[in-house]
């Protein structure tokens, strides 16, 4: 049968199929296959953050926060390609600070964008799923504004970019095409680190040679350090599942997990970050 024939039929499954199965799972794998998809992703939700700051206190604070994520993907005919925006901002707490009220408090601002791409590897057909690896470049922001008092506030951040594997697996649950679930897993081999090297928020051997003339952003990005895992370590997990309306839209629910801890002066001070999502959305297929 032609290919424009052949689409057409998938058309009319789409139409008249109703609420049950919208389109055979081998018709959707095999037009996945065959032709690939691009996909537009477009998720909101809850975010559960736990920061420890050694740098700036003792004290660990947390608090929930409101993410936002933007991404496109193409799931071509033995890869996968991504590309994804997450922003989330909020207030976190310390254990003292319904003791000092408008004290020991941080306001916190995450923004993270990422390129991943991975080929097939290997199907595994008693889970009626296919493994997926390659490798994720990605660039992280997390600031936080400190009222370490009522009158006195102080700001830090991790600032890196970083390159590492990428493991993805994507199984199906149903033989009707409706329930699919992907788990994807990254961590960072080698990193580029801004503002490193600090003894509290304004001393800093990056410090010394700045000229506060110039652009100071800039000049901080030029200063920055290759780290490896012993200095940063950084894990991302996460495990979507998915439930299709039609050939082309799908509700996505995803949980993410997020842990790093990052060395800021030498092995004295150490920031450690636990960020946890629960998010769901819209997923286009185009």
């Amino acid at each position: 049968m032609c290919l424009r024939c052949n689409k057409l039929y998938a058309y009319i499954l789409v139409i008249f199929s109703g609420a049950g199965c919208l389109i055979s799972a081998q018709d959707i794998q095999e037009y996945k296959y065959n032709h690939g998809l691009h996909e537009l992703n477009l998720l909101v939700g809850l975010g559960f953050h736990s920061e420890r700051d050694q740098m700036m206190t003792p004290m660990k604070y947390s608090g929930t926060l409101i993410p936002l994520r933007l991404a496109y993907e193409y799931l071509g005919t033995q890869n996968r390609f991504g590309i994804v925006f997450n922003f989330s901002s909020g207030n976190m707490e310390s254990a003292i600070s319904n003791v000092l009220p408008g004290a020991h408090e941080a306001n916190n601002f995450n923004m993270d964008a990422s390129f991943s791409w991975a080929v097939h590897i290997t199907d595994i057909e008693k889970y009626n799923s296919a493994l997926f690896g390659g490798a994720r470049l990605a660039s992280m922001l997390n600031f936080r504004n400190y009222r370490l008092l009522i009158d006195k506030k102080q700001t830090s951040a991790e600032l890196m970019t970083g390159i590492g594997l990428y493991f993805r697996s994507e199984t199906f649950l149903t033989h009707d095409c409706t329930h699919n679930l992907i788990a994807e897993i990254s961590l960072p081999l080698i990193n580029y680190a801004v503002l490193t090297r600090r003894f509290n928020a304004n001393v800093s051997e990056k410090f010394d040679n700045l000229d506060y003339k110039e652009n100071m952003l800039m000049q901080l990005f030029a200063n920055g350090d290759i780290v490896l895992p012993d200095k940063l370590f950084l894990i991302k997990a996460e495990l979507t599942y998915f439930f299709r309306l039609s050939q082309f839209f799908r509700i996505n629910v995803v949980y993410g997990f997020q842990y790093y801890y990052f060395n800021q002066y030498k092995s004295l001070y150490r920031a450690k970050d636990i960020n946890q999502q629960i998010l769901w959305g819209i997923v286009v297929d185009l």
